[in-house]
């Protein structure tokens, strides 16, 4: 848990508080049951200044939130400068995407157990505990892999779909030689596990995207033939697939066949769009 989220929403709730009973607020969080150290305490109302722009006051020996006090809570009740919606709306998943990054560091280093409630594309959010393994960026994406107890098995998450975190008491064990370097070797984007196949991938690309490809490889693994032709030995994953298609009529996929037969039906079912009356 982010520390300094949470005082900022204790002081929120009470009309000034000492330190001693921030400090045993936070026994009630904190796994082991212990009070909040002074020392944290200040770390923390220094954090809640320099990274949220919260200040606090003490009056009389008690503490008081003297910006945000009407401010709405999706990651903090974080007050923003400004008043273009979509900045605030782009800044305010930053700050929840640091809180949740500091809250899987932290959960991560004491293999503690997290409660996320989670919101797949089109689907209905779900609460899982997750025993979190690693963080995972991919372009300006970054994901969380863990041990989900809804699904029984490892599972990554993206960390905007998140929209509530807390630290559990539960503990858990890394299984022997997790390696995330080894884990996402073969991954092109975010997708990886042994549930996808890992090919020789061969595809042949016009000089353009040639050149291109030369300076951005698709994978670690890219080397090139003749005639526009590369290869890759990596995992066919829905994001493989989704960046060879980006590419458009600049690439042909030449091997495998199951991938070159995946490609052709996707085009022909995006071309059948086109095609069709369109509804409405």
């Amino acid at each position: 848990m982010d520390k300094a989220l949470w005082m900022a929403r204790l002081l929120r709730r009470h009309a000034g508080m000492t330190l001693r009973e921030i400090a045993e607020a936070w026994r009630d969080e904190d796994p082991r049951g212990k009070p909040m150290a002074r020392s944290t305490f200040y770390d923390n109302r220094l954090r809640m200044t320099r990274f949220y722009g919260l200040e606090t006051e003490c009056r009389s020996g008690r503490y008081y939130l003297v910006t945000a006090a009407t401010a709405p809570d999706p990651a903090l009740e974080h007050l923003l400068a400004g008043s273009d919606a979509d900045a605030e709306d782009t800044d305010m998943t930053d700050c929840m995407l640091r809180a949740w990054t500091d809250l899987i560091h932290e959960a991560t280093a004491d293999r503690h157990c997290l409660d996320i409630t989670y919101t797949p594309p089109g689907k209905a959010p779900y609460r899982t505990r997750l025993a979190p393994y690693c963080l995972h960026c991919v372009n300006d994406w970054a994901y969380v892999l863990g041990h989900s107890s809804h699904h029984g098995e490892l599972r990554l998450f993206a960390l905007d779909r998140i929209s509530c975190m807390t630290l559990l008491p539960d503990r858990y064990r890394i299984p022997e030689g997790f390696d995330p370097a080894t884990y996402f070797r073969d991954s092109v984007g975010a997708y990886a596990g042994p549930q996808f196949c890992k090919a020789h991938v061969v595809f042949r690309a016009v000089p353009r995207l040639a050149a291109y490809l030369r300076t951005r490889p698709l994978h670690k693994s890219q080397s090139e033939g003749p005639d526009g032709e590369f290869s890759v030995c990596v995992a066919l994953t829905p994001d493989l697939v989704a960046q060879l298609l980006s590419f458009g009529p600049d690439l042909v996929v030449l091997q495998p066949d199951s991938l070159v037969h995946e490609v052709k039906r996707l085009l022909s079912t995006a071309a059948g769009q086109y095609e069709a009356p369109f509804p409405g």
